[in-house]
């Protein structure tokens, strides 16, 4: 071969592998795929995170969610912050797109107009419904899914709610006449049963039998009824006799449990009556045959205890044993006695200790209630989505919060 031509042959050899003929690069973006709400389709108020995944030229891909520019077509229907969070503002449609290394991918949202939950059918205490709750039932300006129903009451009368479901955990609101949400129930024990047990005045409510599940679908059965007080129970001067609070007993105003017994009297005596328990603050009531009031106690014994200390002529009387607050159940005793004789009081008056003001255990309120059970709301409806998104998604609203 001639020498001046193998020097030729190796340098043209030399720049091909300089060029890459046989080397490799880092791979390149191929196209981005978006993900949005499943269906993609939400309702004005509604928020939803947005994924952007990147496919490679090697054949892998990538979550470039973080680092991709979101825009959005029509900010006036959809949001999109530079994390990818989208939230509904308006009705119409939008373009969600997301840029990553000049490649571009979009998915069309759709935004439908929120059913609004009003009354609905009116409920009769001691009925029980059956029905079906879907994503296309009103939503709850929480975002629930619901049906609802109409609830009259004409004297004040405590009341249970039961709503039961074998495919969704149920979730109950119920709402007086100004709209302002007077109890919450939903599943606590996660067995398919949501509860509501409270005293209502006369007026009409709205009640809303909801999923707490996502999506939100499936059968129920929903029973109103009204709280039956059991017969009093009979209790002799000079007796002790014990007793517990459930939540199968009667409701007092506020909502506390309750229990009644029935002191009759052939002659007039000065009584002593102690309701003492170590599992809840104890609130006596004492009544006249006529269920009119003649003395309340909170705390007028030792420590937690209730005490009534009254002068009663021959009759009839109901003694309440109840809590101080709502919702407290457990063991109870009362006794019926003579007080020991420096506390004696004349025929006709009460030396029930007066207790100091006290205030009962600050709760939420049903809206802040709801809210904090939206927020978790939002945690169940991304663990709908795939798996690779939920792992995102959970970053995500740990760098929101």
């Amino acid at each position: 071969m001639n020498r001046r031509v193998l020097p030729l042959i190796i340098g043209s050899l030399l720049l091909l592998l300089g060029c890459g003929g046989n080397g490799t690069g880092p791979p390149t973006v191929v196209s981005i795929a978006v993900e949005g709400p499943p269906g993609a389709v939400t309702s004005v108020g509604e928020s939803a995170p947005f994924f952007a995944t990147a496919s490679l030229s090697d054949g892998t891909s990538q979550d470039v969610t973080a680092d991709a520019q979101w825009t959005s077509s029509d900010p006036s229907v959809v949001t999109v912050s530079a994390t990818g969070a989208g939230e509904a503002v308006g009705v119409g449609q939008s373009e969600i797109c997301a840029t990553y290394q000049g490649v571009s991918g979009c998915v069309l949202v759709t935004v439908t107009a929120p059913v609004a939950c009003t009354p609905g059918t009116d409920l009769v205490l001691g009925e029980t419904v059956t029905g079906d709750i879907s994503p296309s039932d009103c939503l709850m300006d929480f975002g629930f899914p619901a049906d609802s129903f109409g609830i009259n009451i004409t004297e004040e009368t405590a009341i249970s709610i039961h709503l039961k479901s074998p495919d969704f955990a149920p979730f109950l609101i119920l709402r007086d006449a100004n709209g302002i949400d007077i109890a919450i129930g939903f599943d606590e024990m996660l067995d398919g049963n949501a509860r509501i047990r409270e005293t209502l005045s006369p007026g009409s409510y709205a009640l809303f039998a909801a999923t707490f599940s996502f999506p939100g679908q499936g059968s129920y059965s929903l029973t109103v009824s009204e709280i039956v007080c059991a017969a009093l129970q009979p209790i002799d001067f000079g007796q002790t006799v014990n007793g517990t609070l459930d939540a199968d007993d009667c409701l007092r105003p506020g909502g506390a449990f309750q229990e009644s017994w029935q002191l009759v009297l052939a002659n007039d005596m000065t009584a002593r009556i102690d309701l003492e328990s170590a599992a809840f603050d104890a609130f006596l009531v004492l009544k006249d045959s006529n269920g009119d009031t003649l003395a309340t106690n909170d705390d007028g014994g030792a420590g937690l205890n209730a005490r009534i200390d009254r002068a009663l002529t021959a009759g009839t009387y109901e003694i309440v044993a109840s809590s101080f607050s709502a919702g407290q159940t457990g063991t109870y005793q009362l006794t019926v006695d003579v007080p020991p004789p420096a506390t004696t009081a004349a025929v006709g008056t009460d030396r029930t200790r007066a207790p100091g003001p006290k205030l009962r255990p600050a709760s939420d309120s049903g809206t802040e209630q709801l809210r904090r059970l939206r927020i978790e709301y939002q945690a169940r409806r991304t663990e709908a989505l795939p798996g690779f998104l939920r792992a995102s998604a959970k970053d995500q609203r740990g760098s929101e919060r």
